[in-house]
C-alpha cells in the first residue's frame, strides 16, 4: 500500500520536566490537542524531538505512546537513525512491529571523512532490503555536516522500499534537482518552514515543519490554499509566517520552539540538559511573535 506524504506533519517535540525526565502525559496531551487539524500525520524523534537526547528505551515508549494516541488514517513517521547500521535497524524493526508507517533514517555522520557517496548508498540499500516498513532520507546537512549527493538520491529513489527524502536545509536548487532526478513515485517533502510554499511550487509533496507543533492549523492553510490554486493567498501566509518560523529553528532552536509550543497553549516543557530553557526575556520574544503571526493572519 502506498504512504501518501501529501500535507503537513508536525516533527513532535519531546516533553521533559525541569528534571529532564520524559513526560509521556504531556506527549499524550499534546497529541489529542493536534487531533482537531487537518495534519497528514506526525513526525517522532525526529531533530525537533531532541532524538539524539533520547535514549533506546525513552525511544520506544515515545514509538508505543504515540501509535496508541495517532488514529490509523494519519500516517506516522519515527526517526530511527542510530551512529551504527546494527541499532537502526533495531529501532526500526521496533517501529515496524508498533505500527509505525515508515521511518526516517539520517545518514551515519559521526565518521564523516569514511561517508563517502558509495558508502552511503551501500548504507540505505543494505538497511532498506532488511527493513519491514518504507525508509526516507533525511538530509539535515546543518546538524550532520552531510548533504547525500543528488546522485546517490537519485539511485537510492529506485529502491522498492525507500519511499522519499526530507531536505530540511532550505536549499531550494538541492531540492529542485533531487525533485528533477527522482521518479514520481519518490515524495520529496521539506522541512524548512522559511520555504515550505516555494518547495511546494517546485514539486515537493508537503513539509514535516518544526512551526506546525506551534501553528498547525496555519501550515495547514498554506498547503491548502496551494493545492486549491489560491496562490497569492497562500504566498501572504507564508510571509506572515516567516519571522516565527526563524525565531523558533534559526534563532533560538529547541528552546524557542518549546517556547513556542507553550505560547500556542500547548505544551512545550523543558529542553534536555545540555540544551537550557530560554530566559522570560526571549520567552517573551517568542510569544510576541507568536501573536504578531495570528494577528496578521
Amino acid at each position: 500500500m502506498k504512504i501518501d506524504l501529501a500535507g503537513v506533519f508536525p516533527p513532535l517535540t519531546t516533553p521533559f520536566d525541569r528534571s529532564g525526565r520524559l513526560d509521556l502525559v504531556a506527549f499524550r496531551r499534546n497529541l489529542r490537542a493536534y487531533r482537531p487539524y487537518s495534519l497528514r500525520g506526525y513526525l517522532v524523534l525526529g531533530s525537533s524531538g531532541e532524538a539524539g537526547s533520547v535514549d533506546f528505551d525513552e525511544r520506544v515508549k515515545l514509538i508505543e505512546t504515540a501509535r496508541k494516541e495517532i488514529p490509523e488514517e494519519k500516517v506516522l513517521l519515527v526517526g530511527t537513525g542510530a551512529p551504527s547500521l546494527k541499532e537502526t535497524l533495531e529501532l526500526t524493526q521496533i517501529a515496524a512491529s508498533n505500527g509505525v508507517d515508515a521511518a526516517l533514517v539520517l545518514p551515519p555522520f559521526y565518521y564523516k571523512p569514511a561517508m563517502t557517496t558509495a558508502v552511503l548508498v551501500q548504507y540505505f540499500s543494505t538497511l532498506a532490503r532488511a527493513a519491514k516498513i518504507p525508509l526516507m532520507i533525511y538530509s539535515i546537512p546543518q546538524f550532520t555536516g552531510i548533504q547525500v549527493e543528488v546522485r546517490a538520491v537519485a539511485e537510492l529513489s529506485r529502491k522498492p522500499n525507500i519511499i522519499g527524502l526530507k531536505e530540511s536545509s532550505g536549499n531550494l536548487a538541492y531540492l529542485a534537482e533531487i525533485i528533477e532526478s527522482t521518479p514520481k513515485r519518490f515524495q520529496n517533502v521539506t522541512g524548512s518552514a522559511l520555504t515550505f510554499l516555494p518547495s511546494l511550487m517546485a514539486g515537493a509533496v508537503g513539509g514535516i515543519l518544526a512551526i506546525a507543533n506551534v501553528a498547525p492549523g496555519e501550515c495547514v492553510e498554506i498547503f491548502e490554499d496551494f493545492r486549491g490554486g489560491r496562490l497569492s493567498l497562500a504566498a501572504r501566509k507564508q510571509r506572515a509566517i516567516v519571522k516565527l518560523a526563524r525565531a523558533l529553528t534559526a534563532r533560538f532552536g529547541i528552546a524557542g520552539l518549546k517556547a513556542g509550543v507553550s505560547a500556542a497553549g500547548f505544551h512545550g516543557g523543558y529542553p534536555r540538559s545540555p540544551l537550557q530553557p530560554l530566559s522570560r526575556s526571549d520567552q517573551k520574544v517568542v510569544s510576541e511573535l507568536y501573536k504578531e503571526m495570528r494577528a496578521n493572519w
